[in-house]
């Protein structure tokens, strides 16, 4: 005597559901794939469902199986699409369940067991992809070495087994102050972007996408956070807006366990003289790489691309040294006192005539760490010194040693006395081997593919050029930054 087709079907889909250990609950299997729901949308599935109903999700070849007190089977629902935030995902289950969750039963007895049974084995290989894809974790090692020399105390860490899902909670609950298509970088400088923050995101979501959304082929172990920070800040008034800092700020949002990473280039870094940004930077391992100075890793300070300059021999250039730009934004008069060094001075439309005719040449801090007359020097295929006031700011600190000079003010005449004595061969050398650097590291896409290797860094074989070092003091070096509260606006010193 067979058994009744209903008690049959029964079995067959609790056998199903506990063959991948799901029964009666909804789970998101591999949610590092973007097609997977996050714990939001499986949330939002337990509401509309009926109070007993269980749902089997796969990404393999996308199936929502839905049952009915474990006995009856409701429906089946194909998702061809991949979606590319989760509430894009909400919305489309929302449709087609309210068309097709109304008691439907299968006609066809056979195909719906085989439906069933074949989605079990779906799970069950996803579910050990995603087992193996956590023994196979990025090291997290070169991470943990660059912010320990901040924070020594940091413990060890562990990739999330959630990453993917991690990353997309974070940039929606930030979505406001995402970089759109429609998105407009500010002004400063005779420039108007895209800056390196904004290049940072452009580059590495197309970047993330090439690899199938998997995150840790493009980042390491970081978690990439995709904010253009500086434009924000200065559209802002020179400040982050109060309903960003409090979201950011949400206990629920960044997690002490996880090692973020992001781009910044303002003067006053990630932090933005914002005390509530000092303590998510305190609180959180938040890895910045700088433009401007403030930061665990220096990157180059980029606008528009200088074209290499047809330059004179250098026993031909009528200076030795010599300066182009303002006598100001910077603090403790230290451009001033430069300038009365007896160093060769020019402001006007000619500076760039007033470099190739010079051997070397000054770049001065300006109000942050470093300047962009240090890359425009060096993509115009000269040599630069940069004058600093407390540390210097430069990117590739061991390429950098071999084709540039740092030196305080103070020091700058013993400097300028022995490149005096330096002959035309080697300046002419020198040159030359900028040249051949200028676009691997002197421009936007080749710092982005240097920051590309930083991340993805395991040894010294392939680690690319960039440096870490520990976080400075403050943020402008100078002693005179005020840090505010951006959500009460109240200064604290």
């Amino acid at each position: 005597m067979f058994p009744r087709p209903g008690l049959l079907i029964s079995l067959v889909i609790c056998f199903a559901l506990a063959f991948v250990g799901f029964q009666k609950q909804i789970k998101t299997l591999i949610p590092s794939d973007p097609r997977a729901l996050s714990s939001t949308s499986t949330s939002y599935l337990r509401d509309v469902l009926p109070t007993e109903s269980t749902a089997v999700i796969t990404s393999v070849s996308p199936v929502i199986i839905i049952t009915k007190n474990s006995d009856e089977l409701i429906s089946s629902i194909s998702i061809e699409d991949e979606f590319d935030r989760i509430n894009n995902k909400l919305d489309m289950i929302h449709d087609l369940l309210e068309v097709q969750v109304q008691n439907h039963k299968f006609d066809n007895f056979t195909s719906s067991v085989t439906l069933v049974e074949n989605t079990a084995r779906e799970s069950e290989l996803i579910f050990n992809n995603a087992q193996n894809n956590n023994n196979n974790s990025p090291s997290m090692k070169r991470a943990l070495e660059c912010l320990r020399q901040t924070k020594p105390e940091l413990p060890d860490l562990s990739y999330p087994t959630d990453a993917f899902q991690h990353f997309q909670e974070i940039h929606q609950r930030l979505d406001k102050w995402a970089q759109h298509a429609d998105h407009k970088p500010h002004h400063a400088a005779d420039y108007e972007g895209p800056w390196i923050e904004n290049t940072w995101i452009s580059y590495f979501q197309k970047e993330l996408q090439s690899k199938n959304n998997s995150l840790s082929d493009v980042f390491g172990p970081y978690i990439p956070i995709f904010i253009p920070w500086t434009d924000i800040w200065v559209n802002s008034r020179y400040k982050y807006p109060k309903d960003l800092v409090l979201e950011i700020m949400k206990e629920d949002l960044l997690r002490e366990d996880v090692m973020y990473i992001t781009v910044n280039q303002n003067d006053d870094g990630f932090v933005g003289r914002c005390s509530e940004f000092s303590d998510l930077q305190s609180k959180y391992h938040i890895t910045v790489l700088s433009a401007g100075g403030y930061g665990h890793v220096p990157i180059p300070l980029l606008k528009q691309p200088e074209p290499s300059l047809s330059k004179v021999p250098p026993s031909e250039r009528e200076h030795t040294i010599s300066y182009v730009g303002s006598k100001k934004n910077a603090p403790e008069n230290m451009r001033q006192i430069m300038i009365s060094q007896g160093n060769h001075y020019y402001k006007g439309k000619e500076w760039r005539n007033v470099m190739a005719q010079s051997k070397f040449q000054l770049c001065p801090r300006g109000f942050g760490r470093t300047s962009y007359h240090i890359q425009e020097t060096l993509q115009m295929g000269l040599i630069p010194i940069q004058v600093y006031l407390d540390q210097p700011w430069l990117p590739y600190e061991n390429l950098m040693k071999n084709i540039s000079y740092s030196v305080t003010v103070e020091k700058l005449p013993e400097l300028v006395l022995e490149l005096s004595k330096m002959s035309d061969s080697q300046i002419s050398k020198t040159e030359h081997e900028i040249e051949q650097l200028r676009n691997d590291y002197f421009s936007f896409e080749g710092a982005m593919k240097q920051i590309g290797k930083f991340m993805l860094s395991v040894d010294d074989t392939d680690s690319g050029e960039l440096v870490c070092q520990v976080l400075p003091d403050n943020s402008r070096g100078s002693g005179d930054t005020v840090i505010n509260s951006c959500s009460r606006r109240k200064k604290l010193r």
